[in-house]
């Protein structure tokens, strides 16, 4: 916690917050001027969730299953 305070911890009951949150994880390097564009952020798992790609190391399966 260098720049900022802490990190704090929310539960997620909702699945639209839910949702939002991935959107705003994402967007978040472009948001603070890290990347002019968080699409083409190349360490990103935001192209795994878009594109159908079964190479992808991302297991979006256990993410969206959630309950």
């Amino acid at each position: 916690h260098l720049f900022e305070g802490r990190y704090s911890r929310k539960i997620v009951q909702e699945d639209e917050y839910f949702y939002r949150l991935i959107v705003y994880i994402h967007q978040n390097p472009q948001n603070h001027g890290v990347v002019l564009d968080y699409r083409n952020l190349p360490f990103s798992s935001y192209n795994a969730y878009i594109r159908q790609d079964r190479r992808s190391l991302v297991a979006k399966e256990i993410l969206f299953d959630l309950d």
